[in-house]
C-alpha cells in the first residue's frame, strides 16, 4: 500500500496470499459474522447456485458431497467470513447491523470496532519509495499457482492446466469471488402487482360488488339472484375441493359457463366483469422496461396466477407488449390447473428455459410477493428481484431476494450487476 505510506496516512486492508511483504500495515484475514445472521438456508442456496453454474461453465459435473464440503470451508465455528459472501447476503447483514448497532462482527478475535480503533492508532508505515520489483511480484504469483495446484516447487511451465482447474474448483478453496459471474439472459415477470397495479383478485363473496355484477349479467341476459358473487364463490370452492392439488387454480371462463348454464363464448362478458371488479392500472415504467430489455436481447416471459383475460388486459393497459414475450415462457396458472406458489409451475418454466440453453442462474424472476414469487423461484434456482415500488404491491412474507426494486426501470442495469 505505497500510496497511503507515502502520504503518511494509516491504512487497513485484507491480507491476501499475493501480498509478498505486508510490512507493518494492520491487515486482517477475515471479518467474522455469526452464521445465524443469515436467514436459514440462504447461505447453502447461494453456494449451491454458484457452484452449479461455475461447474457448468467449466463443463464439470458438481457432486452433492462437494456442496457439503464447501459449506464446511465457509464455516468457522458458527461464524462465516463476511468477505466470502455474495453481495446479496452482505447487504442483508449490513441492514441488520444498521437496525441493531449493538451487533458486532469479529476481526482477529476482537469486536470489529475495537480492532479498527487499535489499527488506526498504529503509526503509519514508513515509505522508502521502492516498489515491489516486477520480477519478485511475478515469482510470488507463480508460487501462488504452484501452491494452488499442490506443486509449489515446480516451474510454471510444468503445471498442467487441469491440475490448476481441479484445485480452483476444489471445495477446500471455495470463495464466492472465484465463481464465474453470471449474465442474465432471461427475465420472467409476475403480472398482477408487478407489471399491473391491481387489487387482490381472488374470487370471493362481495356484497358491495353484487349490484354492479347483477347489472352486467342482466345486460347480457343472465340472472344469478341477489348475490351472484356468492354463487361464483361457491362454484370456485367446489372446484378447488375437487382438484386434489395443494395450490389449485380454476379456469374462470369455464366456471362462468357452469354457473350460467351455457356453452357460449363468455370471453367478452368475463373481461367486462373483471375490468369492473378488479380494475388495473399500468405500473410505472413497466412498458419502457419491457421494451428496453427486449431491445437488449434479453428473453422475456411471465409466470402469473392469471386467467384468459389477463394478456388482453395487459396489452390494453400497457400497449402491445405481449409480442415481446416468448410464448413458451408465458406460464399462466389457468392453463395448468395449479397456481403459485406451486413448485411445479417454476420447474416447468425452468425446463422450458433449458430448451433455450438458459439455466435458472441466468434467469431473473421479478415479483412482488415473497411467498408466491420469491421463495418458490429461489427454490427452483432462479435469481430473484422483489418489486416493492408501489404501496399496492407490498405483500406479507419474509424472503432474501437478490435484488429489491423500487422501480422496474432498475432492472436493465441490475441484470449486469450479477
Amino acid at each position: 500500500f505505497p500510496e497511503a505510506a507515502a502520504l503518511g496516512k494509516p491504512v487497513v486492508g485484507r491480507e491476501l496470499d499475493i501480498h509478498p511483504q505486508p510490512g507493518n500495515h494492520p491487515l486482517y484475514r477475515s471479518i467474522l459474522v455469526p452464521e445465524e445472521w443469515i436467514p436459514a438456508g440462504d447461505l447453502r442456496r447461494h453456494l449451491s447456485r454458484h457452484l452449479h453454474e461455475t461447474h457448468r461453465l467449466y463443463r464439470r459435473v458438481l457432486q452433492p458431497e462437494e456442496i457439503d464440503a464447501a459449506m464446511g470451508t465457509l464455516r468457522h465455528g458458527g461464524h462465516v467470513d463476511f468477505g466470502n459472501l455474495t453481495e446479496t447476503l452482505q447487504r442483508g447483514i449490513l441492514m441488520r447491523l444498521r437496525d441493531d448497532p449493538s451487533l458486532r462482527p469479529v476481526i482477529g478475535g476482537k469486536p470489529a470496532d475495537e480492532w479498527l480503533r487499535e489499527a488506526l492508532g498504529q503509526p503509519p508505515a514508513s515509505y522508502t519509495g521502492e516498489g515491489i520489483p516486477e520480477e519478485a511480484y511475478g515469482d510470488e504469483l507463480i508460487s501462488c499457482y504452484g501452491s494452488l495446484a499442490g506443486r509449489p516447487d515446480e516451474p510454471m511451465g510444468n503445471l498442467a492446466p487441469e491440475s490448476v482447474l481441479d484445485a480452483y474448483l476444489s471445495p477446500e478453496n471455495f470463495h464466492f469471488l472465484r465463481t464465474c459471474p453470471t449474465r442474465i439472459r432471461a427475465v420472467i415477470f409476475d403480472i398482477y402487482g408487478t407489471l399491473l397495479i391491481s387489487p387482490p383478485g381472488a374470487v370471493k363473496a362481495d356484497p358491495a360488488f353484487d349490484p354492479v355484477l347483477r347489472d352486467i349479467l342482466s345486460a347480457s341476459g343472465h340472472d344469478l339472484g341477489a348475490s351472484p358473487t356468492s354463487v361464483l364463490h361457491a362454484a370456485v370452492r367446489h372446484h378447488h375441493a375437487e382438484s386434489g392439488h395443494a395450490h389449485p387454480e380454476i379456469d374462470l371462463l369455464r366456471i362462468w359457463q357452469e354457473v350460467l348454464g351455457t356453452a357460449e363464448d363468455l370471453t367478452d362478458l368475463v373481461t367486462k366483469i373483471e375490468k369492473a371488479w378488479h380494475p388495473c392500472q399500468p405500473m410505472p415504467r413497466a412498458r419502457e422496461t419491457l421494451l428496453r430489455l427486449s431491445g437488449e436481447g434479453v428473453m422475456l416471459g411471465v409466470l402469473s396466477n392469471a386467467q384468459a383475460n389477463t394478456l388482453p388486459t395487459l396489452d390494453g393497459i400497457l400497449g402491445p407488449v405481449t409480442p415481446l414475450l416468448a410464448p413458451e415462457l408465458t406460464t399462466l396458472s389457468y392453463h395448468h390447473g395449479i397456481a403459485k406458489p406451486s413448485p411445479e409451475l417454476f420447474r416447468m418454466l425452468a425446463r422450458r428455459l433449458e430448451d433455450h440453453g438458459i439455466s435458472p442462474a441466468e434467469t431473473l424472476f421479478v415479483g412482488n410477493d415473497p411467498r408466491q414469487d420469491i421463495l418458490p423461484a429461489q427454490e427452483a434456482g432462479f435469481r430473484t428481484a422483489l418489486f416493492a415500488g408501489h404501496p399496492g404491491s407490498v405483500r406479507p412474507g419474509v424472503c432474501t431476494p437478490d435484488l429489491t426494486l423500487r422501480s422496474l426501470s432498475e432492472i436493465p442495469s441490475a441484470t449486469s450487476s450479477f
